[in-house]
């Protein structure tokens, strides 16, 4: 099938991978995409009995994607992620948190907070309804939404209810 995003991509990074104690890995990681565009994608759990939970993502016109990782002492923190700043997006947003990473990786713990705000084209598209739907527990205003993750690897592994992103409220605007 086509690749879920396009757009012209460019990343600096600079890994220092400890395969002994992985805690204890350092570096960075920047990415920078330009003219992102995402393709209209179906969305489907693995398990045909929660085939309710499926969903469209429209083909949407995000623009620039900024994102900047660091790690140090097995902390991956997010220290910058936005994307669709332009007034042309379809797709606004921003990601911040850390990824502790533990000598167990399944230990390891995802704490993130995502923002997003789509577009009113985006909106009124009949194509978005099932997506926006799936949206509709994290909107903060409308058009706005805020979905948080505090779950470990094994938790997502394991299809986990604690990988069922909760609602982010609080600093509204995206």
């Amino acid at each position: 099938g086509a690749s879920p995003l396009k757009g012209l991509v460019d990343i600096d990074s600079d890994i220092h991978l400890n395969e002994t104690d992985v805690s204890k890995s350092s570096g960075y990681f920047n990415v920078k995409i330009k003219n992102m565009m995402v393709t209209q994608q179906n969305v489907s759990p693995p398990d045909p009995a929660m085939a309710a939970f499926s969903f469209i993502i429209p083909a949407m016109n995000i623009g620039q994607l900024n994102g900047a990782l660091t790690m140090k002492n097995g902390l991956l923190e997010i220290s910058q992620f936005k994307f669709g700043e332009e007034p042309s997006s379809d797709f606004k947003g921003s990601l911040n948190g850390d990824f502790k990473i533990e000598k167990s990786f399944e230990q390891s713990t995802l704490n993130i907070a995502l923002r997003l705000k789509l577009s009113e084209r985006i909106l009124q598209n009949p194509d978005a309804k099932t997506f926006i739907s799936f949206l509709s527990s994290y909107q903060t205003s409308p058009g706005e939404y805020g979905l948080k993750w505090n779950a470990t690897v094994s938790d997502f592994t394991n299809f986990s209810i604690k990988a069922i992103p909760e609602r982010q409220i609080g600093r509204a605007h995206v």
